[in-house]
């Protein structure tokens, strides 16, 4: 399980075929056991990590969701529970 700096946690499966490295003044995503498994620049706008599936988790989706939103000065409530499919479209779509 990763928990983001919001605390949103999600779950996947990892495939970690490298060393993560911070840049300066970057964030590390860590695992429970505190293992680096991906980092984020300072501002929170890019994000990569080793771990895959983490697109399922619909408190995930909806905090990118709103992110995006309040950064066009927009807000965002899902109106309905969508399924993964479902919800990978509506995400492309923004």
């Amino acid at each position: 399980m990763l928990a983001g700096s919001d605390g949103i946690r999600v779950e996947g499966y990892e495939i970690h075929a490298g060393d993560t490295v911070v840049a300066p003044g970057g964030v590390a995503a860590r695992l429970d056991d505190g293992t680096a498994i991906g980092a984020s620049d300072g501002e929170g706008r890019v994000f990569g990590c080793y771990l895959h599936g983490l697109f399922a988790s619909d408190a995930l989706r909806q905090a990118m969701m709103r992110t995006v939103a309040s950064e066009r000065g927009k807000r965002y409530e899902p109106t309905i529970q969508l399924g993964a499919d479902a919800a990978f479209d509506r995400v492309a779509e923004v």
